[in-house]
């Protein structure tokens, strides 16, 4: 087994590997060349994927993005809600300009990496001088090089998502299958496809009005996206009895986020490649693939259930699992957040925080089912882009598919 980084070794290499990418560097090539030999605890291949996803990101910062004018445009309106943990402080600000994210890359990630690892430490020592666990044979330098190289929080699986996305849109060239993120733009074709996506009123305008406001005040006005308006007009989906069990009352609409892969577009390169030469292989995976799923199980009082613990799922069976929680990465404002992580922080749940019921061993209903309509839906809608995430609710009339998520 090879030695543990040292925090200078995993410094040094984390700062070569990102200028080797943001210079247009191949992924294998920064792998062999710049990053050391590394222990069972970091994972190379994996390390570097998160360093060139991060590069990328700075060198295709003024380049067209499929849903933005640019790709730097489209962080900074999807990182407007997002904080730095203990800070308070909004990641957008980091992304005012391409000069301001290379700033970050380069120097406030270590010391952020060195802040998480120092938390981590001290948490698990405190933890054990109240007697609540052993020892950690985890080190300090261990840990600092896990969070900078191999970030284990799902907001740096998150980025890399959206740095490899937005590179496979601007290669292939599928505009039309990316613009079905657009939520009124999937629910039209997936209604012309006869797929259960959440129903909308097709009137071409609403008018809400306050009942007891006179004055012409207190009325509103809504164009319906269907007749060329802004706005998807739609009754408020209920739960369903199964996640009304498990729910507070209060709880919002709670939802599986799935991601569904396809290997479709990948396929069809290695096919032309692959032409001239003999016959290519037969493909032994299947070209559509549920990778994971998670219940958005949504906190009490919320409107939405990205205020929710998220219970991991099990794909071949529906069974629920341990439930964690990430609204730490949401916690926007000084005084309220800065140098307070959030009592949520590294807990695990087997039960709803607020309802109190277990939600840890259920089992979905008719799960197959509903992983076989999102394999469907995945090759119906948009079967040459690799990573989809489906956003399905449980209602009482069956399952929804409320819109897809490609970044």
């Amino acid at each position: 087994m090879q030695p543990p980084l040292t925090a200078w070794a995993a410094t040094r290499a984390y700062w070569r590997l990102l200028d080797f990418y943001v210079r247009g560097g191949e992924l294998h090539r920064g792998r062999a060349r710049f990053l050391p030999p590394t222990s069972a605890a970091l994972d190379g291949d994996s390390a570097a994927l998160h360093v060139y996803a991060l590069a990328r990101t700075i060198a295709t910062w003024d380049a067209p993005h499929y849903r933005a004018p640019t790709f730097g445009a489209d962080v900074r309106a999807n990182l407007r809600n997002v904080a730095l943990p203990g800070t308070g402080v909004a990641l957008s600000l980091f992304a005012a300009h391409r000069l301001t994210a290379w700033l970050f890359a380069a120097w406030l990630l270590p010391l952020c990496a060195m802040a998480a690892a120092l938390f981590e430490s001290g948490r698990a020592a405190r933890t054990r001088l109240a007697g609540g666990g052993e020892a950690s044979a985890v080190t300090l330098r261990e840990r600092y090089a896990r969070h900078l190289l191999d970030p284990p929080h799902w907001f740096a699986l998150w980025r890399v998502n959206c740095a490899l996305v937005a590179e496979h849109a601007r290669v292939s060239g599928l505009v039309g299958q990316y613009a079905l993120e657009e939520k009124g733009a999937f629910l039209l074709q997936g209604q012309r496809l006869g797929l259960p996506v959440t129903p909308f009123m097709d009137v071409r305008s609403l008018v809400i009005k306050h009942r007891a406001v006179e004055g012409g005040m207190g009325i509103s006005f809504f164009d319906n996206f269907s007749h060329g308006g802004d706005y998807i007009i739609q009754e408020r989906l209920q739960n369903s009895a199964f996640l009304a069990e498990l729910l507070p009352s209060t709880a919002p609409l709670s939802t599986l986020r799935v991601i569904t892969a396809s290997r479709q577009w990948p396929r069809a390169q290695r096919r032309q490649r692959q032409a001239a030469a003999a016959a290519p292989a037969a493909d032994a995976e299947p070209a559509f693939e549920v990778l994971t799923v998670v219940l958005r199980a949504g906190l009490a009082g919320a409107s939405t259930d990205h205020a929710s613990i998220a219970y991991t799922v099990d794909i071949a069976t529906g069974e629920l699992g341990l439930g964690r929680s990430n609204q730490h990465w949401y916690g926007l404002g000084l005084r309220r957040h800065a140098l307070r992580v959030g009592a949520s922080y590294g807990r695990l749940y087997t039960c709803h925080p607020d309802s109190g019921v277990r939600v840890t061993g259920r089992s979905i209903p008719d799960w197959a089912a509903i992983a076989q309509l999102l394999l469907r839906s995945h090759e119906a809608l948009c079967p040459d882009v690799p990573l989809l995430g489906w956003d399905v609710a449980l209602t009482p009339q069956g399952p929804m598919l409320l819109e897809v998520n490609m970044s």
